[in-house]
């Protein structure tokens, strides 16, 4: 906190895509909450056609999942997963990863997509935080 960081603002690996957000701040240390761990949701969109918007939180702690995607959309593995803009200290166009699975039952509400995250969390040696 004494350098202007605050908690929920976006935590980056060094290659720029975003890892997770900051959970608590003390005066010169914070605590992180990685994307995979399921404390973690972030407002996200899909790069398609339909520009879709969703929620990705950690899923078990193994890998990213992405919930409240409509059954009306379209999705195809690889597509990628960015922040949408819509959390005010996280900026829009973050890269969260790309869709590895897609689970759509015709009974549902929704569908959800396994986003795979381009960053293995146990080999960051760098991160950066984005300030406002």
């Amino acid at each position: 906190s004494d350098h202007g960081l605050v908690p929920q603002m976006a935590v980056l690996s060094g290659q720029g895509s975003i890892i997770g957000k900051i959970s608590q701040c003390s005066a010169r240390r914070c605590e992180v909450l990685l994307t995979n761990n399921s404390a973690c949701r972030l407002a996200a969109k899909l790069i398609n056609s339909d520009r879709t918007d969703g929620v990705v939180e950690g899923d078990l702690g193994l890998t990213l999942k992405m919930g409240f995607i409509p059954q009306s959309v379209t999705l195809e593995p690889g597509t990628l997963a960015v922040s949408s803009g819509l959390e005010t200290l996280v900026p829009a166009g973050l890269v969260i990863g790309q869709v590895s699975e897609i689970f759509k039952e015709n009974n549902e509400l929704w569908q959800e997509a396994i986003i795979e995250p381009l960053v293995d969390p146990s080999e960051l040696l760098v991160v950066s935080v984005i300030l406002p």
